[in-house]
């Protein structure tokens, strides 16, 4: 049942509401792009609060105190157990611009790809170093002009509790405007889809934010 109602949330939210909304997205660029941008991620941001109602997660969170005020732009990174992760960050993040570094075959996701777009996410090509390498120095202009940035550096999604290796990179746009990186870890989400595809489960998942630094602070190795 639970399963069914995610998925009727997500076709409803798709279709429906984005025809709904998309005037006012239209009306909005006009008048400033940047509360386009606002006004979008607050509507992406209500999926991401309504998919988490629904799953029924028993989130504790961390460190919530670690997290910068929501007019500083900063670097997240984080770790990458499940699908899930990216409504329980929209949940987490409350209250600032967000966007994310995803993999390109999301782009291919009918109308979620567009409301992506609009809240700033870049779509990255995980075989194309020169391709990667330009998102991130567009992911140093997004935090540059007030959004903050989600990466998880370890490219992929991890199929154990292990961290894999970060890719090189994933730390540039931190370095190339010297904001602070918060660094975040989520345990148990892969609990809510993965660990049973195609079953939804409520699951406890606990969300750890780290304290923020910068990375000129850190030892080179």
């Amino acid at each position: 049942m639970r399963t069914v109602l995610v998925i009727l949330a997500f076709v409803i939210y798709l279709l429906p509401v984005t025809l709904i909304l998309l005037p006012i997205v239209g009306i909005l660029q006009l008048i400033s792009p940047k509360l386009r941008q606002r006004f979008a991620t607050a509507a992406f941001r209500c999926f991401g609060h309504v998919a988490v109602w629904l799953t029924g997660i028993n989130m504790t969170v961390l460190g919530r105190e670690n997290i910068p005020p929501a007019d500083e732009a900063v670097l997240f990174v984080s770790n990458h157990r499940s699908d899930y992760d990216t409504p329980i960050f929209l949940h987490l993040t409350k209250g600032r611009l967000l966007g994310f570094v995803a993999k390109k075959e999301l782009k291919k996701v009918p109308i979620f790809s567009f409301w992506m777009s609009l809240t700033g996410c870049l779509f990255l090509d995980r075989s194309d170093v020169r391709q990667g390498l330009k998102i991130m120095l567009k992911a140093a202009e997004q935090i540059e002009n007030g959004t903050s940035m989600w990466i998880c550096p370890e490219g992929t999604r991890s199929r154990s509790d292990e961290v894999m290796a970060f890719h090189e990179g994933s730390f540039k746009p931190a370095k190339k405007t010297g904001c602070r990186v918060v660094p975040v870890a989520i345990a148990g989400s892969a609990e809510m889809l993965e660990n049973h595809m195609p079953w939804i489960r409520s699951c406890k998942v606990i969300v750890e934010v780290g304290k923020p630094f910068r990375v000129e602070e850190l030892p080179k190795e």
